[in-house]
C-alpha cells in the first residue's frame, strides 16, 4: 500500500475517528528473527476508542525495512502498534515510519533505547529482554496529526501516519535493527483497500477533561494548524427593553395588574351594593 496524498479516495472523519491515551507500561522485547516485538500493559480503562470501539494493545512490532510505501518507495523501518477490541472483532494496526535523521523527540529516544538494549541483551532470534525506560507510554510515539486509513482484505484496520510525521533515529541505531532481523516482508496488500485521510487527527484526552484537535489540510501539504476548544462565556445583558420584551415578565405582570382590577372591582360593588365598608368607616370617623 502506498501512503501518500496522491494516493487517497478522500476524507474520512467518524468511520475512522481515533482516541487514544495509553497508559504507563512496562516493556519486554523478544527478537522474532524477522521483527522485534514488544510488550504492553493493558490500563483500567480502553487505551484507544477507535469507531465508537474501545481497544487495548495486543503487540508492538519494529520491522525494517516498513510493511508499507511511502510516496512510492519504503522507507528504513516501520513501529507497528496492533490493538485487540474488547468487544471482538477485527484488529486495528497503528503505523508509524522510522527513518534515519538529525533531529530528536521524546519518540526517537525510547526507540534508540529499545534498539541498543536488544543489540546488547537479545541480539539472536528467540532472545528477550526487559527494557527499562522511566515512564514509558505510547503518547510519547504516536502522533496526533493527521493520519491514512484503510480496511485490507482480511477487514484489519489501518492507520498509518505520513512520512512527514516519521520517527527520526540516527544511522548507527537503524543500522542495528537491520542487522538484528531477517528482512522478509511478506505482507501483501490487494489492490482493492482505498486510502483515506483524517485530516483532524486523533482526538487525545486532556488531564482536564477537555479535547485538544490537531487539524491538518488535505493534499500535498502535511502543515498542521492547532486549533484549542474555547468554553464559551454567557453574557447577562439585561436592559429596561429586553425585560418588557420577556414574554414571562410580561405574563407576570399583568397577572399581579388583573388581581389588583380584579379587588378593586370588587371592592366597589360591595360598597355600592351594601354600605358596608362605608358604615365601617363612619363608625371609624366618630370614635376618633
Amino acid at each position: 500500500m502506498n501512503i501518500s496524498p496522491n494516493n487517497i479516495s478522500g476524507e474520512c472523519n467518524l468511520k475512522c475517528s481515533y482516541s487514544f491515551n495509553y497508559p504507563i507500561s512496562n516493556c519486554s522485547a523478544t527478537n522474532k528473527n524477522t521483527s522485534i516485538s514488544l510488550t504492553y500493559d493493558a490500563g483500567s480503562v480502553p487505551a484507544v476508542q477507535f469507531n465508537n470501539a474501545g481497544y487495548n494493545v495486543s503487540q508492538i512490532l519494529l520491522v525494517a525495512p516498513s510493511i508499507h510505501e511511502f510516496n512510492g518507495t519504503t522507507v528504513g523501518a516501520e513501529f507497528i502498534i496492533t490493538h485487540t477490541p474488547l468487544a471482538g472483532g477485527n484488529s486495528l494496526n497503528v503505523c508509524i515510519p522510522i527513518v534515519s535523521g538529525s533531529s530528536s523527540t521524546a519518540a526517537t529516544t525510547i526507540l534508540e533505547t529499545i534498539i541498543s538494549t536488544v543489540s546488547t541483551q537479545a541480539p539472536a532470534a528467540g532472545d528477550s529482554t526487559n527494557i527499562v525506560i522511566n515512564d514509558f507510554t505510547l503518547n510519547s510515539i504516536v502522533p496526533d496529526t493527521a493520519f491514512y486509513s484503510y480496511i485490507d482484505a482480511q477487514n484489519v484496520s489501518f492507520i498509518v501516519y505520513g512520512i512527514n510525521d516519521a520517527i527520526n533515529i540516527s544511522q548507527s541505531s537503524l543500522q542495528s535493527l537491520v542487522t538484528m532481523i531477517n528482512s522478509t516482508n511478506n505482507l501483501s496488500f490487494p489492490s482493492g483497500p482505498l486510502l483515506f485521510i483524517n485530516p483532524n487527527g486523533p482526538f487525545q484526552q486532556t488531564g482536564n477533561g477537555e479535547i485538544y484537535i490537531d487539524c491538518q489540510p488535505t493534499g500535498n501539504s502535511e502543515e498542521i494548524t492547532d486549533i484549542t476548544n474555547v468554553k464559551p462565556t454567557v453574557k447577562m445583558d439585561f436592559t429596561y427593553d429586553s425585560i418588557m420584551k420577556n414574554p414571562i415578565i410580561l405574563f407576570i405582570l399583568s397577572s399581579i395588574l388583573t388581581i389588583i382590577i380584579m379587588y378593586v372591582l370588587y371592592f366597589i360593588i360591595t360598597y355600592v351594593s351594601t354600605g358596608e365598608t362605608s358604615v365601617t368607616f363612619l363608625k371609624q370617623k366618630k370614635h376618633s
